[in-house]
């Protein structure tokens, strides 16, 4: 019972949808089926179930290169059959060049299946006439034109709630590795600072998501003032991949640190501790589009660079934990909206009290 719960669970936030793919395929039939002459229009909800499946977001381009493909796959197979007849060898013929085709054409996937699945019918599900096979490309029309109203004007995605959600996860398992450095450090745990070095962060996805929600947000016409909230993630994820990378290092200079010192090290934790609370509030700005929370962040950030600047350290490992806190502070800090000389303004004041040697680090 438990299992079953789960995956209906799981399956509730598919329902929709489903939904709006089924009916998006069941009006694709009826109106095609509203040309003279065509009973049993297969590919209008055939194109219009693969074009409502794309991933969220991808919809409008994905319709466009799933009509392109198939009137790419109809004029070849035309030509060709007409040239080499019909038959397994030539359909192997046909396929392949219809395919070789538009991978020629464009890398996209779908465009080269749509390619090869329409010469596939043209030869050997029906032809009933002789020359192009024009109800093919009528399909094509229909069922991505249906795809596209259902997506883009009628039911378009929020493009800010799968950003939020990937948003949080990337966010909180960076601040997790910061703040399990931090922990590590300050109680001298090396497991602990193991522990974090192996996590992992998908900066991909928040990457993924954000394209989406930026390509939803410019052509749905109803989704369009959501445009600036997803900018700023974009900003986020432009730096995510090099902020995950040097989050990591820190966790491994942390282990370094332990492992050489056999003591706890809080005077490193401080910085680190800090930087993992500016992520947390970063993530909050950008969540709520609270200008308070930004502030915080940015001031949490100066915290963590101004405290890594004053704090001297002759290992190895402790060095990188400085340099890469005061890195990371300044990418939050271009993260939150400063350009590069209100960074360095804001930085100069917040060192202002930092021992000239330890102002050089910046």
């Amino acid at each position: 019972m438990r299992r079953l719960a789960f995956r209906l669970r799981n399956v509730r936030p598919a329902l929709w949808p489903i939904l709006q793919t089924a009916v998006a395929a069941t009006v694709s039939w009826e109106l095609a089926r509203l040309v003279p002459g065509h009973d049993a229009p297969l590919f209008a909800p055939i194109v219009a179930i693969v074009a409502m499946g794309i991933s969220a977001g991808r919809r409008a381009r994905q319709a466009v290169r799933l009509v392109l493909g198939v009137a790419l796959g109809v004029v070849v197979a035309d030509v060709l059959v007409n040239v080499l007849g019909e038959g397994p060898v030539q359909l192997v013929l046909i396929l392949f060049v219809s395919m070789a085709l538009a991978r020629t054409l464009s890398a996209q996937p779908a465009f080269v299946t749509q390619a090869g699945i329409s010469a596939l019918l043209v030869v050997a599900v029906e032809r009933q006439t002789q020359g192009l096979a024009p109800e093919r490309l009528i399909d094509a029309l229909i069922g991505g034109g249906v795809a596209l109203v259902m997506s883009l004007l009628l039911f378009p995605i929020d493009p800010l709630r799968e950003v939020r959600k990937t948003s949080a996860e990337v966010f909180g398992e960076l601040a997790a590795i910061l703040g399990e450095s931090a922990a590590a450090l300050r109680e001298a745990d090396l497991a602990r600072a193991d522990t974090a070095r192996a996590r992992r962060i998908d900066g991909e996805s928040l990457e993924m998501a954000v394209t989406r929600g930026l390509e939803t947000a410019r052509i749905a016409p109803r989704r369009r003032r959501r445009y600036g909230r997803v900018a700023d993630y974009a900003e986020a994820a432009h730096r995510m991949s090099a902020i995950a990378r040097s989050a990591r290092v820190i966790a491994g200079s942390a282990a370094r640190v332990l492992r050489a010192r056999r003591a706890a090290a809080p005077e490193l934790a401080a910085p680190v501790g800090r930087l993992a609370e500016a992520i947390t509030a970063l993530d909050r700005w950008l969540d709520r589009s609270d200008a308070d929370q930004r502030e915080q962040a940015r001031q949490l950030a100066l915290a963590a660079a101004a405290l890594a600047a004053q704090t001297p350290t002759g290992e190895l490992g402790g060095g990188t934990i400085i340099h890469l806190v005061q890195s990371v502070a300044v990418d939050l800090l271009r993260m939150s909206g400063l350009d590069g000389a209100d960074v360095q303004s804001r930085l100069a004041d917040a060192l202002a009290a930092a021992p000239p040697e330890a102002r050089l680090r910046v």
